[in-house]
């Protein structure tokens, strides 16, 4: 299985990590982003996605192409309008598609902290960490992962 995780570098890292250490899966997930800002990860997301023990030190950013859709058997957006502007720009995406937090039950957004100091960095990362971690169970546990 393969998953794309849009515009967090620490989402897809964070799954990995959850899914084979404490899940016993193996999936692979990357991500991309529809706006890239930087070259390189920011300062402060290395250090809140290494607060969990991630390292992103080596991630470069680039852009979500067409064949991304192809190749994944699921795509997570971090906001409701990433998931709308994806499938306004990639029709075959509808159905793949799906805001994170809605694919556990929640609501809400997990918005990007672009711009802003570490401690919006490691709001946004601790978000992340916690909902992979219910993909990751649910998953698991062969339950449904919500996608509308």
């Amino acid at each position: 299985m393969h998953w794309q995780y849009l515009q967090k570098p620490h989402g897809s890292r964070v799954f990995q990590a959850l899914s084979r250490a404490q899940k016993g899966l193996s999936p692979q997930a990357s991500s991309a982003g529809l706006n890239i800002h930087e070259e390189a990860a920011t300062h402060e997301a290395i250090e809140s996605a290494y607060e969990h023990g991630v390292d992103i030190s080596s991630h470069k950013p680039h852009r979500f192409i067409p064949g991304a859709i192809d190749n994944a058997d699921r795509i997570y957006a971090m906001t409701e309008t990433q998931k709308r502007r994806v499938v306004k720009e990639f029709p075959n995406a509808r159905g793949k598609v799906t805001p994170l937090l809605e694919s556990i039950g929640a609501e809400g957004d997990i918005y990007d902290p672009f711009g802003k100091g570490l401690r919006d960095y490691q709001n946004c990362a601790q978000q992340i960490w916690v909902a992979v971690d219910k993909l990751a169970t649910q998953l698991q546990r062969q339950e449904p992962v919500r996608v509308r």
